[in-house]
Order: C-alpha cells, then structure tokens, then sequence
C-alpha cells in the first residue's frame, strides 16, 4: 500500500512536470503564431501546395531544391490539406494545425501504450507516459517549429498496426496506404503484410493507393493528373540525389556514409561519393533488416513479444533507412522506446542494459544537440552523425530481447 502511494506520487509529479513543460511550449508556438510568425516552413509550404492544385497549379518544383524546398506528398494530400485553406487566415489555418498536432501526440502516446500492452494482463510502468514524452518531446517540438507532418504519420502508422495485430487487415491496409503514399519510407511495412501473409491487408493497400493516386484526376482531369504523378516521381529521385540530403542534419544511414567516405577519401568527386555511399548504405540496411527479421522470426517468442519486436525493428530502419532522416522523423522512435520500457518494467527491472541503453539512445538524439549548447558544438555532433547512432542503440537493444531467458519464460 505505501508503495501503491509512493509510485501515485511520482507518477503525478511527473505528470506535472512535463504537462507544464508542454503548456510552456503551446505558448511558445502560439507566440511564434500571432506576434511572429517564425518556423512553420514546411507547413506553410504544403498549404500553399492545397490552393495551387486547387487552381491546376504546378506544386512540385524538383530544380529549385536550394531555394524553394519543394512540395514532397502526393497529390492527394495537398487536397486534404487545401481544407485548411477554407479558414482563408493564414495564423489562423497554422494555430488550427498546431492544436491537430498536439492532439495527434497524445494519440500516438496512447496507441503505443495500447500496443505495448494488447493482449497482456501486465499494466503499464507508471513512467511510461511521462517517460515516453520526454523522450520524443525533442523531436515534436522540432515538428512543430517546422510544421512538419511526422506526428500525424506517427499516430495513424500505429493505429494502422493495431488494426492490423486485430485482424481489421482491411482497414488496416488501407490506412497504411494512405500513409505511404505521403511518406514513401513507411512502404517498409508492406514487408510485414507479406512476411505475415495479410493478404487482404495487402490487396488493400494496393487498391487504395492506386485510388488515391488516381482519385485527383476527378479534379485535374486524366492528363493533368499524370503529368502531377509524373512530377511527384521527379522530385522524389531528384531529392534523394540532390546535396541537400548530404547537410549534417540528416542523420540517415546513407548522409553518415557520405561522411565518413568523404573524410577519408576528400578527393572523390561527386559521383563516386555518391554511388559508393548509396552502395555501401544499401548493404548495411539489408544486413540489419535481415538480421531483424531472423531474430523475430524464428526465435521461439510469445507472439505478443514477435510482433511488438518486429514492427519496432521496422520503425527503427525506416528511420535510418531513408536517403534523408530529419531529427522531425525520429518521432517514430516512441512505439520501439515504449516496448523497451515496457518490456525492462515487466521483467521486474531486472538488469541495466535496457534503461542504461534509452538513456544512452536520449543523449545521443537529444541531450548533446540541445539548443542550450553552443552551435559549434551541436554542428560538431551532428557532423559525427551522433542522432544517427540513437536509433542504432534502440535496435540493438530489440535484438537482444529474443535472447533474454528470463523475459521471454515471464511473457
């Protein structure tokens, strides 16, 4: 009973803590909204995607990569977003998403618990909420600045993966779909639908995608359609080729070859610095999704364990797997956190590895490029690709789970 009491007490300071710590950001972007207008690039930039494809405008822009960030979705979604523009105040249609955004952070905080916890008797840590925001609140409030849209693929990826472990294979693909076709990278899961032969959730995300990417040619007409999804296509290879995915923000796996190649080699040209480190990242990335799906494959593991373990390893290569992995794209990180956390408490804490390792995975992503810093320093780190090295951790860290006796016989 007096534990029961201790543990309701932190939990609730914490909870103070970090919901004050959220209050405090809100105004912060509700500042930046009515009195400066500072940040929202990207949002911005795909509003004015939905009131140009409204009035059969160009919204992709592949040759300007240097001056004007071009839009990067599908057609669909710059209609979706267009609805925005129905509210015709351009601080107004930004506060209304930012408010959305928040929103969708706790969806996604509540759907990784649900999904930590589906089909288990076990509760969760009385941390877990506390601890899981503060371990994305970096990467959120960097999606909020931008006004990015990796929360909203963050929250609706897992509520497609909990349809999915429900057998709502349908919806589930569906909605999967939907989300592919605004982020490509989330295309790593149709790896899962074949592997666990969904093959109505597969069926399903072949038929909506091929609507969706179809559906606007109501509005532009059959031509003007495909010449948009021709555009799209473009800007999409031409980025993946372009010397913005080689700034030292990009943490992914390809941007940390083309360091390191270019550190030890500074006399390569373009071209061959290029092919090397997209060959040498192509390696890399089949050698961990294999190794991945070996471990969760055909270990003998209870199946909640399999399949928590599995979509966290693919959540984790999407990441780093991308050509560009912005810190905004991290978010994703919650759900394999979460399970990890999840997974340590269950196990009657025993052991360090697990809290030892998120803590290590947080400094690296968060605590040694925090703003407080000064800005040699963060460029420093981010240049030695250190926030690619956090997801890295959290995979290892899965890896291990499988191998660990005493979790799996309590499981």
């Amino acid at each position: 009973m007096i534990k029961f009491i201790r543990n309701k007490y932190k939990e609730i300071i914490c909870y103070v803590i970090l919901i004050s710590v959220v209050l405090i950001s809100f105004i912060v972007q509700i500042r930046n909204v009515f009195f400066k207008l500072k940040g929202f690039a990207d949002l911005t930039n795909i509003l004015r995607a939905g009131s140009r494809i409204l009035n059969h405008e160009l919204i992709y822009n592949a040759n300007d990569f240097a001056n004007d960030m071009p839009y990067l979705y599908a057609p669909y979604f710059a209609y979706l977003m267009g609805i925005l523009r129905i509210i015709g105040h351009e601080r107004i249609e930004v506060f209304v998403w930012i408010v959305f955004s928040y929103l969708l952070l706790w969806l996604a905080l509540k759907m990784a618990g649900k999904i930590v916890t589906i089909n288990t008797p076990s509760e969760l840590p009385w941390f877990f909420y506390p601890a899981l925001l503060l371990f994305c609140l970096r990467f959120f409030l960097i999606i909020l600045h931008l006004g990015q849209v990796d929360v909203l693929l963050c929250a609706l990826l897992l509520v497609s993966l909990y349809l999915l472990y429900q057998k709502k294979d349908v919806s589930g693909g569906a909605l999967l779909s939907a989300l592919t076709l605004i982020k490509t990278p989330l295309g790593i899961f149709v790896i899962f639908l074949l592997l666990e032969k969904k093959w109505k959730a597969l069926i399903s995300f072949i038929a909506v995608g091929f609507f969706l990417l179809l559906l606007p040619a109501v509005h532009l007409g059959w031509n003007e359609n495909l010449f948009f999804l021709k555009a799209w296509h473009t800007t999409l290879t031409t980025k993946a080729t372009n010397m913005i995915t080689y700034t030292y923000r990009n943490q992914s796996i390809f941007a940390f070859y083309i360091r390191l190649t270019q550190f030890f080699s500074p006399s390569w040209e373009f071209s061959k610095l290029h092919s090397v480190s997209y060959f040498l990242s192509a390696l890399t990335s089949s050698i961990l999704l294999a190794t991945s799906l070996l471990i969760y494959y055909f270990k003998s593991i209870p199946n909640h364990i399999r399949f928590c373990g599995k979509i966290s390893c693919l959540m984790t290569l999407m990441i780093i797997c991308s050509p560009t992995a912005w810190k905004a794209t991290f978010i994703h990180l919650m759900l394999p956190a979460g399970f990890l956390l999840h997974v340590w408490w269950k196990n009657n804490k025993k052991g360090y590895l697990i809290p030892a390792g998120l803590f290590f995975s947080f400094l690296l992503s968060t605590l040694i490029t925090m703003g407080i810093l000064r800005m040699e320093f963060r460029v420093l780190m981010l240049q030695w690709s250190t926030v690619f090295f956090a997801p890295l951790v959290i995979l290892v860290l899965l890896w291990a789970i499988p191998f660990r006796k005493e979790i799996i016989e309590k499981n």
